[in-house]
Formats: C-alpha cells, sequence, structure tokens
C-alpha cells in the first residue's frame, strides 16, 4: 500500500476521491 506524502488525490476502498 502507498502512503501518499505530498498533497495528492487518491480513490479510497468506496470509489470515492480522498485529498491528503
Amino acid at each position: 500500500m502507498v502512503i501518499p506524502t505530498q498533497c495528492q488525490t487518491v480513490i479510497n476502498a468506496n470509489g470515492l476521491f480522498t485529498k491528503y
């Protein structure tokens, strides 16, 4: 599993976009 270390948008398990 990749841990985001910068501001980026990923798709979570629910298929929703989550901004980190």
